[in-house]
């Protein structure tokens, strides 16, 4: 039996996607599938919790492990990654210098795979513990650094030891950009002055923004620190002070974490510190490319549409008007029209079938079933649409629902969304020009995906 094979018969729910699998998480109380299950091209099995599970915890509750998701067992895996010759472990300790984990990184021709293991433990795994409650690495340092000193935090063990070569007090978080370390780890941070260092991406900035948010009410103070000439993807361990080039470097570095600008709570929407902290374009000037207009792609024919002469397609389009005119119910009907596969909505001839999602940040779940139904029920159908799906964002930050709502987009193939309505969903001031464009900033992403976005506002 094939390793693929093997986990798929532990699972329920099971659907056939973009040539995987998605299956109802075995993690977790899951009642739409979440979990992502492909093969690799090794013959490897690859899963992924959408709603944040360990893949440790995954395979516990299959009664499985790690090697199990690998051809001819833990035998295999060993020679592909090179079990016998990690190129890095990391011991995770307490503030008391006692190991919590260990992080083990395997390179092999370009293939890289990093796995947790607990100290005294043979298999691989954290036994069910959640990364957010490991210590932050280095934490056994923290004692014997000076009561004013100001700790910076980086992204991950190798970004930690990297900085740690020029500057004393450095912590690395653990768990990844998609999460952030709980509030009884950050303690540690009690009272200090923190510098963060995120990672040059848009999940690496997310990340540290997430901890800036949850180091409220514990740190004396937080900066972030943004490495402008940063590569992609670049971290403290890529910057050339770190890696050796020169004293004049390392002095220029030190003195720009210590000026780091302090991080406000609301001063700027969470949508636009996703990208930046100003309006600074630091955009390299080797990344664009002059061309003539006869050089570029010959393009002809009628420009395509959603909804024709109403929602071009890829591009942001706004619905307004005054309060209580209707525009919420409007979108909701046009997205059920293009769900449903409609020809026409309101007349206007339709692009063809779109699965579609509803962002709802102001009303709830109970309120917009009822109008969804009733327009369906107007429309002559029993139900919603099959492909049309809804997401209360009500309570949540707007970078937290759009990174949902785009994760959606990816899991079920979805073409278009609307947002409703733009004038919650900015958090920011709507008379910064700095908000705006980082709203609309993070509405690329959507288009970078082929999906067309509908922006209702008042």
């Amino acid at each position: 039996m094939k390793p693929v094979e093997k986990v798929l018969e532990r699972l329920d729910g099971i659907e056939q996607r973009n040539g995987g699998f998605m299956a109802l998480c075995p993690s977790h109380d899951d009642h739409t599938p979440s979990l992502s299950v492909s093969e690799g091209d090794a013959g490897q099995v690859l899963v992924h919790c959408f709603a944040g599970c360990e893949m440790e915890d995954v395979l516990g509750a299959l009664g499985l492990s790690i090697p199990d998701l690998f051809e001819r067992g833990e035998r295999n895996y060993g020679r592909r990654y090179g079990s016998r010759n990690p190129s890095a472990i990391w011991q995770v300790k307490d503030t008391a210098g006692e190991v919590q984990a260990l992080h083990v990184r395997f390179d092999r021709n370009g293939d890289k795979q990093v796995l947790w293991r607990l100290p005294e433990a043979r298999g691989w795994g954290l036994g069910g513990r959640k990364k957010s409650t490991l210590p932050l690495y280095r934490s056994e340092h923290i004692a014997t650094w000076p009561a004013g000193a100001h700790v910076t935090v980086v992204e991950g063990e190798k970004a930690a030891d990297g900085l740690s070569g020029i500057y004393t007090p450095v912590l690395g978080t653990v768990t990844g950009a998609s999460n952030i370390p709980s509030r009884e780890v950050l303690e540690v941070l009690h009272g200090r002055s923190v510098i963060l260092w995120p990672d040059a991406d848009d999940e690496g900035r997310l990340h540290m923004q997430r901890i800036a948010t949850a180091l409220e009410g514990i740190a004396d103070e937080v900066r972030i620190f943004e490495w402008v000439e940063a590569p992609e993807k670049g971290d403290a361990a890529d910057h050339p002070a770190v890696m050796g080039h020169g004293r004049q470097g390392v002095r220029e570095l030190l003195k720009g974490l210590m000026e780091a600008p302090i991080w406000q709570p609301g001063k700027v929407s969470s949508v636009s510190l996703a990208f930046r902290d100003d309006d600074t374009d630091n955009t390299k000037d080797s990344a664009l490319v002059v061309k003539r207009f006869r050089d570029l792609p010959k393009v002809t024919g009628p420009r395509p549409y959603v909804v024709a002469d109403l929602f071009p397609a890829r591009f942001p389009t706004t619905i307004y008007g005054d309060g209580g005119s209707a525009k919420s119910v409007l979108a909701l009907s046009m997205l059920q029209a293009l769900a449903c596969g409609a020809e026409n909505w309101l007349g206007h001839k339709i692009q063809g079938q779109m699965p579609g999602l509803y962002v709802d940040f102001e009303l709830d779940e109970q309120e917009q079933s009822r109008r969804a139904l009733q327009l369906a029920r107007g429309e002559g159908c029993e139900d919603s649409p099959d492909d049309l799906y809804y997401l209360c964002a009500a309570g949540r930050s707007t970078h937290e629902v759009l990174r949902a709502a785009l994760s959606a987009c990816e899991k079920y193939g979805l073409e278009v969304v609307a947002l409703d309505s733009v004038g919650i969903a900015l958090e920011g001031d709507a008379e910064s020009g700095r908000d705006v464009i980082g709203f609309f900033r993070t509405l690329d992403r959507f288009r970078a995906k082929g999906v067309s976005v509908l922006l209702v506002i008042t």
